[in-house]
């Protein structure tokens, strides 16, 4: 599917097809086939090419999940930043940023991003979140808190149970 989506959207370059969304799209198919650098590529591009807000911020997005995906922390951090300097509200580039943040071990940064979107929707995701930076920060009675949530909205995620023995079993 993605193929014949590349496919598709080269036939539309070669006719003549230059606006953002080809390369937007060029990238998500690309990155439906593992080639996260070249989708990568793509979203710089699509980005360069100025789109309008929302999708803009949609991109910088989507490429800070790609950078993360690839490993890239730091890049993926820069663009969650950009996307939430013009969106302060995207809850899900918010999410992203302060994974990103857990994934550098950088709690203290994860821990006020988790907190502020718990205070606009309760959900697991940022309740696991916060567990884990707590956990990073030794702060067992808040990480044991925020896992007991987490699995209170997600009784099923056997991953959340694992943490919550991990976290019980701090000093």
């Amino acid at each position: 599917k993605s193929q014949d989506s590349l496919a598709a959207l080269d036939a539309a370059e070669k006719q003549g097809y230059d606006l953002f969304n080809l390369d937007y799209q060029r990238g998500v198919a690309l990155f439906g086939l593992g080639k996260t650098t070249e989708a990568i590529s793509a979203l710089a591009i699509s980005l360069s090419k100025n789109p309008p807000s929302p999708m803009r911020e949609r991109i910088m997005s989507v490429k800070g999940q790609m950078e993360l995906k690839a490993g890239n922390v730091d890049a993926a951090i820069q663009d969650f930043s950009a996307a939430l300097q013009v969106a302060p509200k995207m809850a899900d580039a918010s999410l992203q940023l302060a994974m990103a943040y857990l994934a550098k071990r950088d709690y203290g940064k994860a821990v006020p991003i988790f907190t502020r979107l718990l205070a606009e929707s309760e959900n697991s995701p940022a309740y696991y979140g916060r567990a884990v930076a707590n956990f990073g920060l030794n702060r067992k009675v808040d990480a044991l808190s925020d896992i007991e949530n987490a699995i209170r909205l997600d009784p099923n995620n056997p991953a959340l149970g694992e943490w919550q023995t991990k976290i019980r079993a701090m000093p």
